[in-house]
């Protein structure tokens, strides 16, 4: 399904650990099976570059009356996953993510890390041309963050053993989709193909 890399990767590139959090560790409703699979290989890259990497927090609102518009009625179905019932500490980082010194963190109410009024500046202040994507989920958060980046214009490279989704099926037609119809867009390697073309 990867091809590997189109090129060797610069020093302007950023990667953007999505999402891992305990809400999408242990939360009974939102949590995903596979996180714990995938997180040595998240952890790898991450310690490989902890200042060329930040980390996304997905904040849901603290009741659904909070949420804007659609968002509504989004958390009215999704009632556990608001901060009154899950509490606060669910929109942390894992443990094992929380204790290294990377280079920042993006809060963000919506999919997109794009949907962050601080995700553009921080991209812009630091030169960044590549995003290498890691986390969950793979159809949503990742696939949101993947189209918008392609719209802003950036290369965008999908660690392809270090991203997973609670719906596996979803998961593998994302991937599939990216390789067979974003090909000039969107790059699927493995996290040894990107450490080994991280160059800069």
């Amino acid at each position: 399904m990867s091809a590997g890399l189109h090129a060797q990767i610069d020093g302007h590139a950023l990667h953007v650990v999505i999402d891992m959090q305990v809400l999408f560790d242990s939360h009974p409703e939102w949590g995903v099976a596979d996180l714990r699979r995938i997180l040595p290989q998240v952890l790898r890259l991450a310690q490989a570059r902890p200042q060329q990497t930040v980390c996304t927090r997905f904040v849901p609102p603290a009741r659904p009356e909070d949420a804007a518009a659609s968002w509504q009625r989004y958390y009215h179905y999704w009632r556990n996953a608001t901060l009154d019932r899950a509490g606060a500490g669910a929109i942390d980082l894992v443990s094992e993510l929380a204790v290294l010194p990377i280079a920042g963190l993006v809060d963000k109410s919506g999919y997109s890390a794009h949907s962050s009024p601080d995700f553009a500046p921080l991209l812009q202040q630091r030169g960044v041309t590549t995003l290498i994507l890691s986390g969950v989920e793979t159809d949503v958060c990742i696939w949101a963050t993947a189209l918008s980046a392609i719209d802003h214009g950036l290369r965008v490279i999908i660690a392809r053993d270090a991203v997973t989704s609670g719906d596996l099926n979803a998961h593998e037609v994302i991937l599939r989709l990216a390789a067979e119809r974003f090909a000039q867009q969107i790059e699927l390697a493995s996290v040894d193909e990107i450490l080994a073309g991280w160059v800069a």
